[in-house]
């Protein structure tokens, strides 16, 4: 089998991460995967193929190279898919049903298409008017009518998917949520990863992870912790992105500068590390499809919570662990009662390792069977 998929440039953060997942799983499965993308992809196996698209510019993920991928890669999807003799489409995300969509229809190719999240949130760094918005609506209809089945993460999208749809067909919308993500080998242990960061032991320490932008809502967290005035409550906030810099400098203007830790990108093992030594993972973002690092979290045995959106909604399912996006006084609340005595601390624990055991399965597994099951499996080993 050989099948296109898309991905106009690698970023740091859990869609790109799980986007790597799914190629690998294909290939593992002896699928030959064609890749479309503007800059070079991480991936070295004899059946994936890389098909980058000249660009010009320094920064394949601003908003020209953007427009490069709407202007081109419709047009050299058809020409790959004709030329490569591609049996399966794999849209990773609504935007790339879409630029899909002409190829598709033209080949008369299968596609699939997997819905991570809302599709403005693709552009929520970059100014859109109003207009521009419904243009993007009436763009994510398209790729999903041209759709042949539709993988959602959460069920949130799977009503939403299928009210666009109208469709009631058995199997043309499935629910994949992300799994729990379990590290291999050795972390370090909670003590020596605390004097590492200059963490006092009888210190509280919250920890949230991910790319900092303004739908991930950090901004929140740090109004809680100011509220929450104590020096023995600290925050470590592990990622980076175009908040970062916004969110530092609030620190320092609230003097919080002694008490939140700014880490940016660190390696797996590293963050499992720093897991251990934090009391409390908080996901505040205002929109999710479904959070990598919180399900690396619970499945480190770490208590967390997070925002009443989906995806967060679909992981904790409850009220004790929600809280609203917009309301930095009921989070320092919630917080505080957590935080406030063992056993209200260990009942969230508690809490928190049922959920985990919900989403302990194998993804890649899943991931091939969406992609395969009912299409042609020539050429798969």
């Amino acid at each position: 089998m050989r099948v296109l998929t898309a991905m106009y440039t690698m970023r740091k953060g859990g869609a790109y991460d799980r986007f790597i997942m799914m190629v690998e799983a294909l290939l593992e499965r002896g699928v030959e995967v064609h890749c479309l993308s503007l800059s070079p992809m991480p991936i070295d196996h004899p059946c994936f193929h890389s098909h980058r698209v000249f660009f010009p510019g320094t920064r394949p993920d601003g908003a020209m190279a953007k427009g490069a991928v709407f202007l081109f890669f419709p047009w050299v999807s058809l020409l790959l898919g004709w030329r490569q003799k591609i049996d399966v489409f794999i849209a990773f995300g609504i935007l790339y049903a879409f630029l899909f969509a002409m190829a598709k229809c033209t080949l008369r190719s299968p596609m699939v298409t997997f819905v991570r999240g809302d599709f403005i949130t693709s552009f929520r760094e970059i100014p859109i008017l109003p207009l521009s918005k419904r243009i993007i609506r009436v763009m994510s209809y398209v790729g999903l009518l041209a759709s042949d089945r539709v993988a959602v993460v959460n069920e949130g999208l799977g009503r939403a998917v299928r009210d666009i749809l109208g469709t009631k067909k058995e199997g043309r919308v499935i629910l994949l949520p992300n799994n729990v993500l379990s590290l291999s080998g050795e972390v370090l242990d909670r003590g020596a990863i605390r004097r590492r960061y200059g963490i006092p032991e009888t210190a509280k320490v919250l920890i949230t992870a991910g790319i900092l932008n303004r739908g991930k809502n950090v901004e929140i967290l740090l109004k809680a912790l100011r509220i929450l005035d104590s020096n023995e409550l600290l925050l470590i906030v592990a990622g980076d992105g175009p908040s970062k810099a916004t969110l530092e400098e609030m620190a320092r203007k609230w003097e919080l500068g002694n008490r939140v830790f700014f880490l940016g990108w660190l390696s797996q093992r590293e963050l499992w590390s720093l897991f251990s030594a934090s009391d409390l993972y908080v996901h505040p973002s205002e929109g999710e499809g479904m959070p990598n690092a919180m399900l690396e979290a619970l499945g480190s045995g770490l208590p967390c919570i997070g925002s009443k959106v989906p995806g967060v909604v679909d992981i904790l399912r409850d009220e004790e662990l929600l809280f609203k996006p917009s309301d930095e006084q009921a989070l320092a609340e919630r917080i505080a009662h957590i935080l406030s005595t063992s056993d209200s601390y260990v009942d969230v624990k508690n809490q928190c390792e049922e959920r985990a055991k919900r989403f302990a399965f194998d993804w890649k597994d899943k991931v091939s069977q969406i992609v395969t099951e009912g299409f042609s499996l020539e050429g798969v080993t």
